[in-house]
């Protein structure tokens, strides 16, 4: 899959591992550098299989994000064009390149 970021504070987050650990912890920081690599490796959603993915409501519709660890999470969105469904809501299995837009905990 193809990745941008939504800022340089997400990219960085993304590909250095020891501001990740600082900011968000050594188990998250670990679970996003998976995660980032999960998503490289994936033709498109549909073959990232771990971290619990899962299409977000309210503020964050729109969004699709990956379990982190102790709340924390990676949100993206689909560039375009967003594969849509026939009820015209995003089809994230076909999704083959994204923007991070979130790394955190949108519970606080």
């Amino acid at each position: 899959m193809k990745i941008e970021y939504k800022n340089k504070k997400i990219e960085k987050l993304c590909t250095q591992r020891n501001l990740a650990v600082r900011r968000i912890g050594r188990s998250s920081a670990v679970k996003l550098a998976n995660r980032v690599s999960d998503l490289l490796a994936a033709d498109s959603l549909k073959d990232v299989i771990v971290g619990g993915g899962h299409e977000l409501t309210g503020d964050r519709k729109g969004e699709y994000a990956l379990k982190l660890g102790g709340g924390m999470r990676l949100c993206m969105t689909a560039q375009s064009p967003v594969p849509k469904k026939s009820d015209g809501s995003t089809d994230w299995d076909s999704v083959r390149a994204v923007t991070l837009v979130f790394i955190g905990n949108y519970h606080d």
